[in-house]
């Protein structure tokens, strides 16, 4: 495909191109989904064996390291109704890498049960923006209901 510029390529509506690109967006969503519920219903499995008796789901939440919120959208149609899902990376993969080191997340897991392994460094949670500020700015889009706050985390690979 020849672009006029790499950085703004697009498709256009009603062409063969973007049709089978939306074809296959949808086929991996899709996937996603069903991949994702599969791996839920192996970890409630999997704790049912651990717990002795079967887990009763109430509420699906991630809870993240710092806090994890749980809202209700607005419904803003600026935002497509969409709104943050968490906070977002302030850092790359690869240049929290750069940038941190094996001792600068030992000094930001203190108190947090982890593998120490230089496989974390870009996990760092300096290399996340700060979620309460997140949550702010996002004001207008969700209702927070819950704040949740960890007592335990533990990191594993």
């Amino acid at each position: 495909m020849d672009l006029p510029h790499r950085d703004l390529a697009y498709l256009t509506e009603g062409t063969d191109e973007f049709d089978a690109y939306l074809r296959e967006m949808r086929w991996a969503q899709t996937y996603a989904l069903f991949n994702r519920e599969e791996m839920m219903d192996r970890v409630v499995r999997q704790f049912g064996e651990w717990v002795g008796g079967e887990v009763e789901r109430l509420e699906e939440i991630n809870c993240h390291r710092t806090a994890s919120y749980v809202v209700v959208g607005k419904g803003h149609p600026a935002s497509l109704s969409s709104a943050p899902h968490g906070a977002g990376r302030a850092y790359s993969r690869t240049r929290a890498r750069k940038t941190f080191t094996a001792e600068d997340l030992r000094a930001a897991m203190t108190g947090i049960e982890y593998r120490d392994t230089d496989a974390f460094i870009d996990e760092i949670p300096a290399a996340y923006k700060d979620i309460d500020q997140v949550m702010a700015d996002a004001a207008d889009l969700v209702e927070v209901r819950h704040v949740l706050r960890q007592l335990v985390n533990v990191k594993g690979d």
